[in-house]
């Protein structure tokens, strides 16, 4: 089968349904690694240490957004807020000049 006529049978489908297929956004590998981490974060508060280190270690360029999350899941706690600066420092010293700066980012309560 030609190219043209895979292409009719595909417009004629879309026009029989009423519909076109829909598009999967687009998520980067940040703001997959972060929905992920928050997500563990809620499900379990007292392995955050942990949660935050795995996913420096699976992606150290997402250290800003990694601390970001963070922070927001545990409501900016200030002892939580140390613990997570410490940790991420600690996994990706390369990266703490941006976790610093995330971490600035959010006012204590």
């Amino acid at each position: 089968m030609s190219r043209w006529a895979a292409c009719l049978l595909w417009a004629m489908a879309v026009f029989v349904r009423g519909q076109a297929p829909q598009a999967v956004p687009y998520v980067s590998g940040c703001e997959a690694i972060c929905a992920g981490l928050a997500d563990a974060i809620r499900a379990a508060p007292e392995m955050l240490v942990m949660r935050i280190e795995d996913a420096l270690v699976f992606n150290e360029e997402c250290a800003a957004e990694i601390v970001t999350t963070a922070i927001d899941v545990v409501g900016a706690q200030p002892e939580l807020v140390k613990q997570i600066v410490e940790t991420a420092i600690k996994v990706a010293p390369r990266q703490s000049a941006k976790i610093v700066q995330a971490a600035r980012t959010f006012s204590v309560p």
